[in-house]
C-alpha cells in the first residue's frame, strides 16, 4: 500500500467514524486537543497524520487507529 493510499484510507475512515458518532471536525478537534484546522486537513487528505496524531484522533473517537483504517476501506 502506498503512502497516498494510507493517507486516503485514514482520511476516509476518520470522516466515517466522526460522522457515525455525530461529531463535527471542531468537536473531534476539541476531544483530541488539536486544532480544527489540523482535523479538517487530515479529513480532506491534505495532511498525512503522523502515528502520534493518528493515536490522538483514534483515542478521541474511542477506537483504535486500525479501526479508522478499516472504516476507510484499508
Amino acid at each position: 500500500m502506498t503512502a497516498a493510499t494510507d493517507t486516503e484510507a485514514f482520511a476516509a475512515g476518520l470522516a466515517v467514524e466522526a460522522a457515525r458518532q455525530h461529531l463535527a471536525a471542531h468537536a473531534l478537534a476539541a476531544r483530541a486537543h488539536v486544532t480544527t484546522h489540523t482535523v479538517t486537513r487530515i479529513m480532506d487528505g491534505t495532511d498525512t497524520p503522523c502515528p502520534r496524531m493518528q493515536q490522538l484522533l483514534a483515542q478521541a473517537l474511542g477506537v483504535t487507529p486500525g479501526r479508522i483504517y478499516e472504516q476507510g476501506g484499508w
